[in-house]
């Protein structure tokens, strides 16, 4: 696209919005391999990390 041009409709893609929630999903990524992911409800914080890495990793 050259600045001078608008957006065309090839360009955009429509999302879909419903029922006002979120979805919050972390998974670790290691030097080998992707960890296990886990959903989490809320914000993460120090202590919800902490409890998921101690789950995950022992």
């Amino acid at each position: 696209k050259k600045p001078e041009e608008g957006l065309s409709d090839r360009l955009v893609e429509g999302i879909v919005k419903f029922a006002g929630g979120n979805l919050m999903f972390w998974g670790p990524m290691f030097w080998k391999e992707v960890g296990y992911g886990a959903k989490i409800d809320g914000r993460m914080d120090a202590d919800l990390y902490v409890s998921i890495m101690a789950h995950i990793l022992l």
